[in-house]
């Protein structure tokens, strides 16, 4: 380390060389630096699915480094990830313009570091199921807080995480996302015959509302629904299994429960009387088609990579089964060389003519369907989407639409969350009883899903603002939100 007399002595010969010859840069170089590097992010606290911009600047010509983006979940268990950058002739670096050279990916691709964020060894090294860990918050009212590290030089996988032998950082900053937007509510369901939690935009009612419902991994998953109320929607968050008074894993659902959940929207004093969208993943995509085909207060559902017949869980009616599950006896799930498991999707049950189908058919006219499906999903077949749009062109119908997303994977979650292209997860009637729940193939890779995730989040505010706003109120959260 050079003392202050050293580095006043080092700056006055390069200041004396540049006198002499002023068109030419100097490349002196010493321990220590002449200039601090910098390194900031904006916005620098705001809701997920704003990307933000990380720049660097005072770094030297070429010079190599390491960005090293951390966070913690709800458990406090660290996600990082990582990527190499080589600095421009200004000595500065943008994840918005600037190329990655290596590391977790390649490419211009501003979402990269979030995107590709995994559990750091430290997590799973007791416990390897941890690997495969989503990210996400369980208090949704905590944002995710990123720090954000520049390192000298391209460090390895292992130098990063296994050694922790790391060099003095160049510079260091923090940046925070929120699923939940300045003034949004929060209200859990409780004492009342459904489960799940409220979220109400900052603004005063009557909003717009949308049923938010996730898959068969169970339990309730609250930041999607934040992040409607965020973007000017009543949105429920609604669990259906494995959570609190509902059954682990039913080997039906009685449609009652759901129609509880619309009646509870259209009834509540802060939501439109007339309107409900539903938004629904994997299996919710079930839930979506069935309701608007039966509930003439849904005026619009996006379903994610869902199938075109009922599996594993069928439904009920009054207690008669009215939406059977396809072949009883159906086991298909096969383990692949490298230990993961796939749910195969029969040929059969793809048919647009097959008798199990989902009602796409009966979908008023006045309610918009947007099945949106990705091309790489490792766990449903994206066929489903075709399947059913095919389907409801047969009946004549318009009103439903198909997005196919190019290289994504199934699950398709909130703009810059981390990609998931294995999950645990147990599924309903043919794993119950494995005490660690084997890991399934989800898809995809971290560009294409995250371009997906991007389009299908805009495509479905578009649609929800289209079908469940009245004007003039459309126009004031479309000029608000950029939808």
């Amino acid at each position: 380390m050079l003392s202050r007399c050293q580095r006043l002595a080092v700056g006055g010969v390069r200041q004396a060389l540049r006198s002499c010859r002023p068109n030419v840069t100097v490349p002196l170089r010493v321990p220590g630096r002449f200039s601090s590097v910098l390194a900031s992010v904006t916005p620098e606290n705001d809701v997920l699915d704003v990307l933000p911009c990380m720049h660097v600047e005072g770094l030297g010509n070429g010079e190599r480094v390491t960005f090293q983006l951390s966070t913690r979940d709800g458990e406090d268990m660290e996600f990082s990830s990582f990527a190499y950058y080589v600095a421009s002739p200004e000595g500065t670096v943008s994840n918005m313009t600037d190329f990655s050279v290596g590391g977790r990916y390649q490419g211009v691709f501003p979402a990269g570091l979030q995107s590709s964020m995994m559990t750091t060894p430290e997590v799973y090294s007791d416990k390897p199921i941890l690997k495969y860990k989503r990210l996400g918050k369980t208090n949704v009212e905590i944002p995710l807080k990123y720090t954000l590290t520049v390192l000298p030089g391209h460090l390895t996988e292992e130098e990063l995480y296994s050694e922790r032998r790391l060099p003095k950082p160049l510079a260091t900053t923090t940046f925070s996302r929120t699923f939940m937007a300045p003034g949004v509510r929060r209200i859990p369901l409780e004492g009342r015959e459904i489960e799940g939690t409220l979220f109400l935009p900052a603004e005063p009612g009557p909003h717009p509302a949308v049923v938010d419902i996730f898959g068969t991994d169970g339990g309730l998953i609250e930041h999607r629904a934040a992040m409607l109320a965020s973007r000017g929607f009543a949105s429920l968050g609604l669990a259906f299994m494995d959570y609190k008074n509902l059954p682990r894993r039913p080997a039906s659902l009685p449609l009652e429960y759901f129609d509880g959940a619309i009646n509870y929207l259209t009834d509540h004093e802060e939501c439109q009387k007339d309107s409900v969208g539903i938004l629904g993943s994997s299996k919710g995509s079930d839930m979506a088609i069935i309701l608007a085909s039966r509930r003439k207060e849904v005026k619009a559902i996006v379903t994610i990579n869902g199938a075109s017949v009922v599996f594993n869980i069928g439904f009920t009616s009054n207690g008669e089964e009215i939406f059977p599950t396809y072949r009883k006896d159906f086991r298909s799930i096969k383990k692949t060389p490298d230990g993961m498991f796939q749910f195969l999707i029969p040929e059969d049950s793809l048919s647009p003519e097959h008798s199990l189908s989902l009602p796409v058919e009966n979908i008023p006219d006045d309610c918009e369907a947007l099945l949106v499906t990705s091309d790489r999903d490792g766990f449903l077949a994206y066929k489903a989407g075709m399947a059913l749009l095919e389907r409801s062109r047969a009946h004549g119908k318009s009103n439903v639409y198909n997005l196919c997303l190019p290289g994504a994977g199934h699950v398709l979650d909130l703009p810059y969350l981390a990609h998931v292209p294995l999950l645990p997860m147990r599924v309903p009637n043919l794993q119950d009883n494995v005490k660690i729940p084997p890991v399934f193939l989800m898809g995809g890779n971290y560009y294409d899903t995250t371009r997906g995730i991007e389009t299908f989040w805009r495509y479905t505010l578009n649609l929800f603002s289209k079908k469940l706003i009245h004007e003039p109120k459309m126009k004031k959260l479309q000029e608000a939100y950029n939808i």
